[in-house]
């Protein structure tokens, strides 16, 4: 299990998610995450170009999959 973190890089306007930090075992998994902390953006917005996902790390072995920490704009 990696831990990740997904930022959007374009536009970000008011009660929208602009990045999160989420346990997964793949990239991919990560981006699917986005569906659990979107505020007014789409879920699919986290599998854009303009999504970034970089690896932060490991967890242990017996870590399960899921959202760490949230970054939201509050309007």
């Amino acid at each position: 299990m990696n831990i990740y973190l997904v930022q959007r890089t374009g536009s970000i306007g008011y009660d929208e998610t602009d990045a999160y930090v989420v346990a997964a075992p793949t990239r991919k998994a990560a981006r699917d995450f986005g569906a659990d902390v979107s505020g007014d953006q789409s879920a699919s917005d986290w599998h854009a170009r303009t999504t970034k996902v970089t690896k932060q790390g490991e967890t242990a072995p017996s870590a399960r999959a899921g959202i760490i920490l949230v970054s939201f704009n509050a309007g």
